[in-house]
């Protein structure tokens, strides 16, 4: 990923966004040619600029303060706000640096899921697991695959990505035609594991205890919020008799309030954006076994 496309969190004052902080301090020197009375100068104008608005509570900001930050690192600062001042200076005046250094700085997940980092270690091995690539698939998707009932339906089921003490999990909740009437729902929790360009959903069906597997590539992400938008894939489920047991399947993020349900292929082709991405899916076709 480029600068340009990198999007900034927050600062948050990790020890992390302290490191990011350094090294962009210390290539003003280095690569812009200032000199740490120049930056001092240069921090110190932005910080009485936005006093008003940013309730800064740092007075004195002088090269002596710019070294020891650069040195040994101000500990414990008497007003800490310096660090958050720092983060949204260099954004605000040189944000492709403070973007290639954030870059440069990748964070780490610790997966505290056993399940989750031997799935990983055997993807990835001696590789950590970054949380950009989790931050980029948080939030709701709606997935679209054949209906396993019948074919010439589709199934809408709704996809929920990050958990707020796992970020790794998801949650994908599923409503169909039932035998006699019935319209059962299906949930299906578990875990996603980000490798090379794809992702590797493991979870399983809550009501029928049984594994469901889904493999996703060709992930596209937006420019302009740094998270997936959408993503193509297969569908794994351990399936019984002649029922199909593998799909295609498409992950589109979307604020769309279609509930899960199995629709016609023909109300899903009303929206023609929907459709020109949906039809490629479908027509690969599916795996099923008979006898």
């Amino acid at each position: 990923m480029s600068a340009e496309e990198h999007v900034l969190p927050p600062f948050s004052g990790s020890p992390r966004q302290l490191d990011v902080l350094k090294s962009a301090i210390s290539k003003l020197r280095t690569d812009y040619r200032l000199s740490q009375e120049t930056v001092a100068e240069k921090l110190s104008a932005y910080v009485e600029a936005t006093r008003s608005s940013r309730k800064w509570h740092v007075q004195k900001i002088d090269q002596r303060l710019i070294s020891k930050f650069l040195g040994r690192g101000l500990g414990r600062p008497k007003h800490p706000d310096i660090y958050e001042a720092m983060w949204e200076w260099l954004s605000s005046d040189y944000d492709e640096l403070l973007k290639e250094c954030d870059l440069a700085n990748p964070r780490t997940v610790t997966l505290q899921n056993p399940i989750v980092a031997a799935i990983h270690g055997q993807l990835s091995p001696g590789r950590p697991l970054l949380a950009e690539r989790l931050n980029q698939l948080q939030g709701r998707y709606l997935t679209y695959r054949r209906f396993f009932l019948d074919p010439e339906r589709v199934m809408v089921a709704e996809l929920h990505c990050g958990g707020e003490h796992d970020p790794t999990a998801f949650r994908m909740e599923m409503k169909y035609p039932g035998v006699g009437g019935q319209e059962p729902v299906d949930t299906v929790d578990g875990y996603m594991i980000p490798y090379e360009h794809g992702v590797l959903f493991q979870g399983r069906f809550a009501e029928m205890k049984g594994p469901f597997v889904v493999a996703v590539s060709n992930l596209t992400i937006d420019a302009g919020t740094n998270r997936y938008s959408r993503g193509e894939g297969a569908v794994l489920a351990g399936a019984c008799g002649e029922l199909p047991s593998a799909y295609g399947l498409l992950i589109l993020r979307t604020e769309l309030a279609l509930p899960p349900g199995v629709y016609e292929t023909s109300l899903l082709q009303e929206d023609r954006v929907l459709w020109s991405l949906l039809e490629p899916m479908l027509n690969r076709g599916f795996v099923s076994w008979h006898r």
